[in-house]
């Protein structure tokens, strides 16, 4: 019965999708309107599901250290691990939202000339931006959770073996 509800609902996905996408354009002005649209939808999924995946991955690295209390050399190398994960992440973030960013301003020239303008009041850099602050100041937790670590049990000692 599961599997008959599984496919009944990706069925139902793949319909609605289908149609989604075959919308008949009202002119020539709608179609870049629409690229526009959709690549602005997938770059904001996929600067949250890099956030997401990030978020997971730094807590399941904290877990392992909290676990893994018997092994000082394997704590030391996840922390450093979770650091420079911790960077990747940053980085990440900055540049999908940079990304985004450069997107929705291409959209609001792209509308400019159209009676109904989608676009107008997004915001087209970071310092409009809260949600990225906010975003940002999750992974500086992260990091900031990862150096009191290496100061508490001296890991940031690179050329001594855990203690």
């Amino acid at each position: 019965m599961r599997i008959v509800s599984v496919l009944l609902v990706i069925g139902c996905a793949l319909v609605a999708a289908t149609f989604a996408m075959a919308a008949p354009a009202q002119g020539g002005e709608d179609v870049p309107v629409f690229a526009i649209t959709y690549l602005i939808h997938t770059e904001v999924e996929a600067v949250w599901n890099r956030q997401m995946s990030m978020l997971i991955g730094n807590s399941v690295m904290i877990s392992a250290i909290k676990l893994g209390e018997g092994s000082p050399a394997l704590n030391k190398g996840l922390t450093w691990a979770g650091l420079a994960l911790c960077v990747a992440w940053g980085v990440m973030n900055w540049q999908g939202w940079r990304f985004h960013h450069s997107l929705v301003e291409k959209a609001q020239q792209i509308t400019n000339d159209l009676p109904v303008r989608p676009f107008e009041g997004w915001p087209t850099t970071f310092r409009q931006e809260i949600i990225f602050y906010c975003a940002m100041l999750v992974v500086v937790v992260f990091a900031w959770i990862y150096i009191w670590l290496l100061k508490k049990h001296a890991w940031w000692k690179f050329w001594q073996l855990a203690k």
